[in-house]
């Protein structure tokens, strides 16, 4: 039976696998539930389709540590957020990088400067276009400038 290090209780796991927008996370928290729930990998790879040898090393991963609050220190009145794999409107930059890697998308670039450049290219076309840049950052939640009067 495969020893999981519970960061996470089995419900916390399940929670995470049932709500993940990211079907790749989300097969990971599934793989890690299932375990926990105390499946061998042998039956957790007839589950899931993945090898036993990935699973084994997913597992190490996870048992590593860094996941959870476990021997870590919070001044009172903090607390860790899980936070998805893929949150743009947490970073609303994000958003802005389709704008910015589109003459480099499928192509091979020869050097990392060359890369330099096309990109620093973009940036500066993209300045100028401040609606378009709006558009993509401005969530209706993002707190908005204060101007003294």
């Amino acid at each position: 039976m495969a020893s999981v290090t519970l960061h996470l209780s089995i419900e916390e796991l399940r929670e995470r696998y049932a709500s993940c927008s990211d079907a790749r996370i989300a097969r990971h928290f599934q793989t890690i539930w299932l375990l926990a729930k105390g499946y061998s990998i042998a039956e957790v790879s007839e589950m899931t389709s993945f090898g036993t040898r990935w699973i084994e090393q997913l597992l190490a991963r996870y048992n590593a540590g860094w996941h959870g609050e476990a021997g870590l220190n919070l001044p009172e009145g903090m607390r860790l957020v899980f936070l998805p794999p893929y949150s743009p409107e947490l970073q609303p930059a994000e958003t802005l990088w389709a704008l910015v890697d589109e003459p480099i998308v499928n192509q091979h670039v020869e050097t990392i400067e060359q890369l330099d450049e096309i990109i620093a290219r973009q940036c500066v076309a993209r300045a100028a276009q401040r609606d378009t840049i709006r558009t993509r950052t401005d969530f209706q939640w993002w707190p908005k400038q204060n101007t003294p009067n």
